[in-house]
């Protein structure tokens, strides 16, 4: 291997460090977004729980794709595919350096847009499988922290098809203790639920 790095010439040794820095790092970071520990994307995507408001799916993807293109998944993409084409390009010795140079940027930006496009269509899946909290009408649940009159409380109710706890108020501004049954009528500014006791 030392061997071999000695002789290739200064150009291909940067295609080689790029396509190795940027083949590490890109497989790392699409393992780690995968699995749902990347941060940057949890910053990027919408919360588990959202207002109950009209949602373009196709409109989110796109407006995000732009700013996907200069993250460093992107970076890191466009180095992997830059350094393995030029690379390629320079053990076939099909074409001078200038022009491996040329193709090698071009494959890099194709394979930026692409794994752009690819977490854009992760983020919608992951949009799409967020709670629209406006669905807890009309669901039945229990008061998970006593709603004080007038004030508010904690309640769980069953949204999609998964159980979460929801701040409450009561519709009758009432108290309502922990563990009596409600049923959401509304869903106030803030995403809190109007519940009414269940006779």
């Amino acid at each position: 291997m030392s061997e071999w790095f000695s002789r290739i010439d200064t150009l291909e040794k940067v295609y080689f460090a790029c396509a190795v820095f940027g083949g590490v790092f890109f497989g790392i970071r699409l393992v780690i977004q995968l699995i749902g520990f990347d941060s940057h994307d949890a910053a990027d995507g919408v919360p588990d729980v959202v207002p109950d408001a009209p949602q373009d799916l196709h409109a989110i993807g796109d407006s995000d794709l732009s700013f996907k293109l200069l993250t460093i998944q992107g970076i890191t993409a466009f180095l992997m595919l830059f350094g393995l084409t030029g690379m390629a390009l320079k053990e076939m010795q099909a074409v001078g350096d200038v022009q491996s140079i040329a193709i090698a940027t071009g494959a890099g930006c194709v394979m930026t847009y692409v794994q752009a496009k690819f977490m854009a269509m992760l983020f919608k899946l992951q949009a799409s499988g967020n709670l629209h909290i406006g669905n807890a009408v009309g669901q039945e649940g229990v008061v998970y922290m006593t709603i004080r009159a007038g004030g508010s409380g904690r309640a769980q109710v069953s949204v999609q098809g998964r159980r979460k706890i929801f701040d409450a108020v009561s519709k009758d501004r009432e108290e309502i203790k922990t563990g009596e049954r409600v049923r959401v009528t509304e869903v106030s500014p803030g995403s809190v639920l109007v519940v009414e006791r269940i006779a």
